[in-house]
């Protein structure tokens, strides 16, 4: 059974909290990830890797939970889990260019220091845009979202000041 958008968040907002990152990151540094992953998904598009497109929305998502965890008071997703097209009449690459805008609007509100309010309409924008992404691709959102979990949930390392992650027997 897929697990769902709320156990996923609670779950990833206690591996960040174990692993320090909500210690010793930040919004931005969090947001400037979810870049970096936005990249990772449009390299997998291009390449019409739907395993790696399935595994970059995953990680996007855990940003964006990181973001929403350190920034905003809780955020009502349930909407975008409403009912689901059989198919959107949306080509994959414009699905994720217009979540490359969505989370590049996230990194420059935590930059400009946005409030909650406005920020909260981005981190909306952003995750809705994932879900219509995983429609376009035929890939079913929380299921990207489960398999991020599964690969991050065993990662053993802790996040220092200075928002390095140092993976156990680094130094």
């Amino acid at each position: 059974m897929t697990m769902t958008f709320e156990e996923f968040k609670t779950n990833v907002e206690q591996w960040a909290t174990e692993r320090g990152i909500y210690e010793h990151s930040t919004p931005l540094a969090q947001a400037l990830k979810a870049c970096s992953e936005v990249g990772e998904l449009c390299d997998a598009v291009i390449k019409g890797n739907l395993d790696a497109m399935a595994d970059a929305v995953g990680d996007v998502a855990v940003c964006l939970v990181n973001v929403l965890h350190m920034k905003c008071a809780p955020l009502d997703l349930d909407y975008i889990f409403g009912e689901t097209p059989a198919k959107i009449d949306l080509e994959i690459k414009r699905a994720v260019a217009g979540i490359s805008f969505a989370v590049g609007n996230v990194s420059y509100s935590v930059a400009e220091g946005y409030d909650c309010e406005p920020l909260e309409e981005v981190l909306d924008a952003s995750f809705y845009a994932l879900r219509m992404t995983c429609i376009a691709a035929e890939l079913d959102f929380l299921d990207c979202c489960e398999k991020a979990w599964n690969e991050i949930k065993d990662r053993k390392g802790r996040m220092v000041p200075g928002g390095a992650f140092v993976k156990d027997g680094e130094q």
